[in-house]
């Protein structure tokens, strides 16, 4: 498994997860992760967003995220491929398509590749066509859309 996040200054950290994930392992990683990708991009302000798995809506991790004032923007349920990270997230997938068959470690290193060298422009795009996926959403009454 992977986490990683985005914001329109570009990408962030990306980590990789090598165990099953918990309630606690993952508001752990945001705790070591969040705020600092956050510094590393620039921000000193973000909106978090997030889809409905249950870890991310436990209320350890509610709770630790009111604790630290992190903006959390409700979302609508089953829709997680509708924040900008699965756009860029599908792009990795298929520039990764490219090398075939590779070993556990060479996979992470082409991941990393890529993900640190996507374009802020792209980055961007994506990141502006959020408010054009929530309105086709709008549109459909929560029902499929192009995306």
């Amino acid at each position: 498994m992977v986490w990683k996040c985005i914001s329109y200054a570009g990408v962030g950290r990306i980590v990789f997860i090598e165990e099953t994930m918990t309630t606690a392992m993952y508001k752990q990683l945001l705790a070591n992760n969040l705020r600092q990708s956050a510094c590393e991009m620039g921000l000193e302000e973000f909106i978090l967003i997030q889809d409905n798995d249950p870890k991310h809506t436990s209320r350890l991790v509610s709770n630790w995220l009111d604790e630290k004032e992190i903006q959390v923007l409700d979302w609508p349920l089953q829709s997680p491929d509708l924040t900008p990270i699965e756009a860029v997230w599908a792009l990795v997938k298929c520039k990764l398509a490219q090398f075939g068959k590779l070993k556990k470690d060479e996979l992470k290193e082409k991941i990393k590749e890529i993900w640190y060298n996507i374009p802020v422009n792209l980055i961007q795009k994506y990141v502006n066509s959020f408010q054009k996926r929530c309105l086709e959403v709008y549109k459909a009454k929560g029902y499929n859309t192009k995306y």
